[in-house]
C-alpha cells in the first residue's frame, strides 16, 4: 500500500473545522510601533513584553505596521521559507533595535547592543499577501527605525534617516481564520490552481431512494477515467445502499494524482436487483463540503431487466460546470498537507478497498465481511513508531460459512518527500486452511494497495515530515 500525496503537499481526511476572525490568532500577531520623543526612539515589536516595557518606558503607540508569524505557526513551514525577527537593546543609545537579517545582527553586536529575544518570525521572500519590512537608520539620533507601512517610510525619511535593506516580509492584513485544524499549514501563494490539486483521498457519498424497491444487492462499481484499472467496486462491511440510507466510499484509483485526472463520473449495476439513487456527492481530500453533487427529484434509477439503464453518468464537462469545482472558502484547506492521519480513515480505506479486490478479483468472490467482531469490520492498532497492524472481520461461504481472520501490518516512511503506506505479512486465520490461491490473491491485491497521494515539497522546498504513530494509533506528520 502506497500512495504519495501529490503536491507540494497533502494527505487525508478531516472536516474543514469552522474559521472566524480572532484576536488570539496561533498564526501571527501584531507587529506594533511604538515611539519615545524624549529618547528619540523607534520601537517595533510583536510581544507582549515589547508593548509593556515601551509602556512603562513612556513609549506611545503608534500604528500596526504588519502581522509577523507566531513561533507554532512558523515551525509548521520549511525552514527556508521564515526566519527570526531578533530584539537588540542599547542601553548606552537608549535604543530598541529589530533586525531579521545577519548583518543587522553583526551590526548590532558591534555596536554594543544586547541580544533581549526572538520577537517572532518574518518571511523570507515576498509572497502575496505581504510587504517588505524596512530599515532605516539615523546617525544623529543614533536610532533604528523598523517599518513596513507607506506611513513610517514617509516619517522615516521626514526625520533625516536613510534606507538600509529589507528585513524580510511580513503579512499585511491579519489572516481570516486560526490555523485549520488537522492540516499543515502553507503560505497561500503555494497553493495549486484547483484543476492541480493533489489527491489523496477520493470519496463517494451516496444516499438510496426511500422508494419502494430502491435498494439493492447487486455488485456496483464506479469509475472516473476511461481505463479498466479505474473500475473500482464499492462494499463497505454490513448492509450497504439500503433504503433512505447514505452510504460514504472511499476510492483507492492509483491513477488519479491530482483533480485533473477525473475525467468524468459513473456507477455502473451489475446485477439484476435494480437500485435507485437518489443524491451523489463527490469529496476531495477529507473536506466534508463536496466538489460535486447531484439530486434526483424522482430518484436515478439503475436496472438492468426494466428498461432503464445500469449507468448513472456524469460527464467531465457537467462535473466542472458545478459552481463548487473550484476553490472556495468552504473548502480551502483541499489543498493542504494533512498532520494528521487518523486511525478510522486509515481503517475505513482498507476497508473500502478490500470490499473492492473481494468483488473484483474472481479468486476471493466466495469472501465477504462477516460478524463485526469489535468496534469495526477493520481494525488497526499500532505496533511501533511507524507500523499499524490491521485486523478484518470477514467469512469464507463456498459451502458453508467459516469465520476468517485476515491480518496485516501497515508500514508508513517517507522517500524522496512522498508518504508510502506499504502492507507488510498478510496473514490469514480460518477453521480451516484457507485456500493458498485466496491467500494469495490477498496478499497480491494487498501488496499493491495504493493509499492517498502523499507528497510533501517541491523542486525547491523539498523535506519529508518526521512520522509517528500515537498510542490511540493516529498517524502525525511533523515537519
Amino acid at each position: 500500500m502506497k500512495n504519495a500525496i501529490n503536491f507540494l503537499p497533502i494527505l487525508i481526511m478531516l472536516i474543514l473545522s469552522n474559521l472566524s476572525f480572532a484576536n488570539n490568532n496561533t498564526e501571527s500577531t501584531e507587529l506594533k510601533l511604538f515611539w519615545n520623543s524624549k529618547r528619540t526612539d523607534n520601537f517595533t515589536t510583536p510581544t507582549k513584553q515589547g508593548e509593556r516595557a515601551a509602556l512603562a518606558g513612556g513609549y506611545r503607540f503608534a500604528r500596526v505596521e504588519g502581522y509577523v508569524l507566531t513561533e507554532k505557526y512558523a515551525k509548521t513551514l520549511h525552514p527556508s521559507l521564515v526566519k527570526p525577527l531578533k530584539l537588540y537593546w542599547s542601553k548606552d543609545r537608549t535604543d530598541n533595535f529589530t533586525t531579521a537579517t545577519k548583518q543587522g545582527e553583526r551590526a548590532a553586536l558591534a555596536g554594543g547592543y544586547r541580544f533581549a529575544r526572538v520577537e517572532g518570525y518574518v518571511y523570507t521572500k515576498q509572497i502575496t499577501g505581504t510587504r517588505p519590512l524596512k530599515l532605516f537608520w539615523n546617525s544623529k539620533r543614533k536610532d533604528n527605525f523598523t517599518t513596513a507601512t507607506k506611513a513610517g517610510e514617509r516619517v522615516a525619511l521626514a526625520g533625516g534617516y536613510k534606507f538600509v535593506r529589507i528585513q524580510g516580509y511580513v503579512k499585511a492584513a491579519p489572516p481570516a481564520s486560526d490555523n485549520i485544524s488537522g492540516r499543515i499549514n502553507l503560505p497561500d501563494h503555494l497553493r495549486p490552481s484547483f484543476e492541480n490539486v493533489p489527491v489523496w483521498r477520493l470519496q463517494l457519498r451516496i444516499k438510496t431512494s426511500n422508494r419502494e424497491n430502491a435498494n439493492t444487492d447487486s455488485e456496483v462499481y464506479a469509475q472516473f477515467r476511461n481505463n479498466t484499472s479505474s473500475i473500482y467496486y464499492l462494499d463497505n462491511g454490513g448492509n450497504d445502499r439500503e433504503k433512505n440510507k447514505t452510504d460514504v466510499y472511499d476510492i483507492l484509483d492509483p491513477n488519479i494524482k491530482t483533480i485533473r485526472d477525473i475525467q468524468f463520473m459513473k456507477l455502473v449495476i451489475k446485477g439484476k436487483d435494480g437500485w435507485c439513487v437518489e443524491k451523489i456527492e463527490l469529496i476531495v481530500n477529507g473536506i466534508n463540503n463536496p466538489v460535486f453533487k447531484k439530486s434526483f427529484a424522482n430518484c436515478h434509477w439503475m436496472d438492468k431487466d426494466s428498461g432503464a439503464s445500469p449507468n448513472l453518468y456524469i460527464s467531465g464537462s457537467e462535473l466542472r460546470r458545478a459552481s463548487i469545482w473550484r476553490h472556495t472558502t468552504r473548502n480551502k484547506a483541499i489543498w493542504l498537507p494533512p498532520s494528521i492521519i487518523k486511525r478510522y480513515t486509515l481503517e475505513k480505506m482498507v476497508e473500502s478497498y478490500v470490499g473492492h479486490l473481494m468483488n473484483a478479483n474472481p479468486k476471493m468472490k466466495d469472501l465477504e465481511y462477516g460478524k463485526k467482531f469489535g468496534r469495526a469490520y477493520v481494525e488497526a492498532k499500532k505496533t511501533s513508531n511507524n507500523k499499524l497492524h490491521f485486523d478484518l472481520d470477514l467469512v469464507y461461504h463456498k459451502v458453508v460459512d467459516l469465520e476468517t481472520d485476515v491480518d496485516f501490518d501497515l508500514v508508513i516512511n517517507c522517500q524522496q518527500n512522498k508518504i508510502n503506506l506499504k502492507a507488510q505479512g498478510v496473514k490469514a486465520k480460518l477453521n480451516v486452511p484457507l485456500l493458498s490461491t485466496i491467500l494469495s490473491a490477498f496478499q497480491s491485491g494487498l501488496f499493491k494497495m495504493d493509499m492517498g497521494n502523499f507528497e510533501f515539497g517541491n523542486a525547491n522546498v523539498p523535506f519529508c515530515p518526521t512520522i509517528k504513530v500515537t498510542p490511540q494509533g493516529d498517524v502525525s506528520l511533523r515537519l
